[in-house]
């Protein structure tokens, strides 16, 4: 009945139900099966090929569902879905925030269990194999053989009956319809050792993922960080450059009016109108600038962009950082994640060496299963078969050498890769901190630059009475206007240098590994790749006394 109703549920992808009843009278199979699972294998047939026929899928409505559900889960969802109702955000809150929903760590992590899983079932298959057998047949004739009969001296060779035999000439030993079952054990000490060899490749590409989580959330840490202190320089750089733009604006207006007039050159009112212009692209450029970095900081916390994003910190004094590059180079050796990679590379080739190893010794097969034959002409339908097997294949003895002298050419190109990621790492880490000295230096100068700025600007408001007693009003004005743009441009270079600062020193930490160091995210006990034993060589030395103790001779 099961059947049935499995065949009129899929009648509708392609195979009419009509189509299966005018197939039963075809193949002759009556209406109830169940009877007899070898009449039923036609409309098995069928059924297989509706269902594969009916598994094809609208690949444009799955990639519009995806769209859909992309732009309303993720580039919708508010900051106060993730924050718990926080509005005002320090850099721990985005730093917390980004690693519990980063797209990027979440992937990581899944190909991580993925492949933890994956290493797991690569031990099992170390164990025997236990194979369960049902048959079912049935012949359209019997199987009927000639017999030759010896004639009991041995002399000549009778065909027939022969005298007082009771052998016809021809017999069968099989029924038309034969059912038989058996379950066997069997396992092969090569075959386990090559299993434990992969077993410990795919363990190692297991640890692999394990620190490429770790690389990812450095990295997204560092991108948090960079993002937040930029947006946070230039959110207090935003009123400056506004007030900058007005400045410069009303010092082309009173510069025009004089030029009117003929009182000042033209050049000084056109220099004036140059640094108009390009005080209205800076404030442009700090809007385009703080929605960059609120579409880093927002995508790296897998929020929506469009979210008001308060930040809360300070911009100084500036973090301590150890510009000391050997220390850093030491550092990093220990933290890159790629450093820990690059050796489960190594220990993988080193163990794919030794599985190649392996396929040059016989290879022994030891079994024993029960069987069950339902053959009425036999009158011991069950028994125990057990044994064991050593083969060895002498012609695929040279592909195996080549094979294996790849294997260990393949050792010393890895561990020479350990040493160029290694060495690659240290020039980062060098031209990072290159990259920190400069930022720093820079907002060094920018702060006497503004320092400076500030005592032009103060000068000219203690002496414009005793020097301008007797100028005209506008000039006053137009000096003052200039020094406090001055002021004003130097604070935005100053500001816009601190946020270089924290960026650099955020890219150097991410470069060392040491905003979120490989020991804080994976213990001691799990981060170094599992030592070489000696177990496969054990394990064939005892198969090897096994075979000398089976044998015979």
């Amino acid at each position: 009945m099961g059947w049935n109703v499995v065949l009129h549920k899929r009648s509708t992808c392609g195979v009419g139900h009509r189509l299966i009843l005018q197939l039963r009278r075809w193949f002759g199979i009556p209406h109830r099966c169940g009877s007899s699972l070898l009449s039923c294998l036609p409309l098995l047939v069928v059924a297989f090929l509706g269902l594969t026929s009916c598994t094809t899928s609208n690949w444009s409505f799955v990639r519009q569902e995806n769209a859909s559900a992309v732009m309303s889960m993720y580039r919708a969802r508010p900051l106060e879905a993730v924050s718990g109702g926080q509005t005002i955000l320090t850099i721990q809150d985005c730093t917390r925030i980004a690693l519990a929903n980063s797209l990027d760590l979440q992937a990581v992590l899944w190909e991580e269990q993925v492949r933890d899983k994956i290493a797991r079932a690569g031990q099992v298959k170390m164990l025997p194999r236990m194979d369960v057998f049902y048959g079912l047949m049935q012949r359209d004739r019997p199987a009927w053989s000639r017999s030759d009969v010896i004639d009991q001296e041995g002399a000549w060779e009778v065909v027939g009956p022969g005298p007082a035999t009771g052998v016809t000439n021809f017999s069968t030993a099989r029924e038309r319809n034969q059912r038989y079952w058996n379950v066997q054990a069997a396992w092969s000490p090569m075959d386990a050792l090559m299993a434990g060899y992969l077993g410990q490749i795919k363990s190692n590409d297991a640890l692999y993922s394990r620190y490429q989580r770790v690389r990812v959330a450095q990295q997204l840490v560092g991108t948090v960080t960079s993002a937040f202190y930029r947006l946070l320089a230039l959110y207090e750089a935003l009123p400056k450059a506004q007030a900058l733009e007005n400045h410069r604006k009303n010092i082309v207006k009173d510069l025009g009016s004089l030029a009117k007039n003929a009182l000042i050159d033209n050049q000084e009112y056109l220099n004036a109108q140059s640094l108009h212009t390009e005080a209205k692209n800076q404030l442009a450029a700090v809007y385009a600038d703080i929605e960059r970095q609120k579409e880093l900081l927002a995508a790296a916390m897998n929020v929506s962009p469009c979210s008001t994003l308060k930040l809360e910190g300070s911009l100084l004094p500036l973090p301590p950082t150890m510009l000391d590059s050997c220390a850093l180079e030491a550092a990093a050796l220990v933290n890159r994640p790629e450093c820990y990679q690059a050796d489960l590379v190594f220990a993988n080739s080193v163990a794919d060496a030794k599985r190649l190893m392996v396929k040059f010794f016989p290879r022994v097969d030891g079994f024993i299963g029960y069987f069950r034959d339902e053959n009425k002409f036999f009158l011991n339908k069950n028994w125990i078969d057990g044994g064991m097997r050593i083969t060895w294949d002498l012609m695929d003895f040279t592909a195996n050498y080549l094979e294996h002298g790849a294997a260990k050419d393949r050792v010393i190109k890895t561990d020479q890769d350990r040493a160029v990621i290694s060495m690659g790492i240290l020039t980062q880490v060098k031209l990072k901190t290159l990259d920190s000295m400069k930022a720093i230096d820079r907002f060094k100068r920018a702060s006497e630059l503004t320092q400076q700025a500030s005592e032009a600007l103060r000068i000219a408001v203690d002496v414009e009475t005793a020097k301008m007693r007797g100028a005209d009003q506008s000039l006053i004005r137009i000096t003052r206007e200039k020094a406090k743009a001055n002021q004003l441009q130097a604070e935005l270079d100053r500001l816009y240098a601190v946020g270089e600062v924290h960026s650099a020193i955020a890219d150097l930490n991410t470069c060392a590994g040491t905003n979120y160091p490989v020991s804080t995210a994976i213990p001691v006990s799990e981060s170094s790749p599992p030592r070489v034993s000696r177990y496969p060589v054990n394990a064939l030395k005892s198969a090897a006394g096994l075979v000398r103790r089976a044998l015979p001779w």
